[in-house]
C-alpha cells in the first residue's frame, strides 16, 4: 500500500469510530445525487510530497507530507431543519455538523492515526465560507496537512 493509501485507512477507520454513520462517497470528485436522505458522507481528496526540514544544524530530513481536503456533506431529512445539522444536532446520528469540525480541526484526531507522525496545526482550517447548500445537501470543507510516520 502506498503512504496516502495508509492514510485514507487510518482516517477512514478514525472518522467513524468519533462519528457513526460517516461513510465515504465512492467518488471524490462526483456529484452528491448518490447521498440519500438523512445520509452523512465525505470525500477527502489529497496527496502526498517530500518536505524537507532542517531537524538539526547541518542535517537535512526529508519528511512526507500529506496535504488534504475533506468535504463532509448530509441530505436532510424530510423531519430535519437546517439548523438542527448546521448549529444543532440530529437526533438519529446524536452529532451535528458542528460537532464534525471540531473533530477534524484537533490536531489529537490525526496524531491519533498510526500513519501520522505529527501533525501541522497551522494547516488545519474551515471557514465560514466553506459551507455551501445545494438543494437538500449541506456541505462542509475541512483542509489540512501533516507529516507522516517515517
Amino acid at each position: 500500500m502506498s503512504v496516502w493509501s495508509d492514510f485514507e485507512a487510518d482516517f477512514a477507520a478514525a472518522l467513524v469510530a468519533a462519528h457513526a454513520g460517516f461513510a465515504r462517497l465512492d467518488s471524490d470528485l462526483t456529484d452528491l445525487d448518490r447521498i440519500t436522505s438523512g445520509q452523512v458522507r465525505y470525500q477527502l481528496v489529497g496527496g502526498v510530497a517530500n518536505r524537507e526540514t532542517r531537524e538539526d544544524v547541518g542535517s537535512n530530513v526529508v519528511s512526507r507530507e500529506v496535504r488534504f481536503e475533506i468535504k463532509l456533506h448530509y441530505r436532510l431529512a424530510a423531519s430535519d431543519a437546517e439548523r438542527d445539522w448546521t448549529s444543532g444536532s440530529i437526533v438519529a446520528l446524536g452529532y451535528g455538523l458542528e460537532d464534525v469540525v471540531d473533530t477534524l480541526l484537533q490536531p489529537s484526531f490525526y496524531r491519533a492515526l498510526a500513519s501520522v507522525f505529527q501533525t501541522l496545526p497551522e494547516a488545519l482550517e474551515s471557514e465560514p465560507t466553506d459551507r455551501d447548500r445545494v438543494g437538500d445537501v449541506i456541505s462542509q470543507t475541512v483542509k489540512g496537512a501533516a507529516l507522516l510516520t517515517p
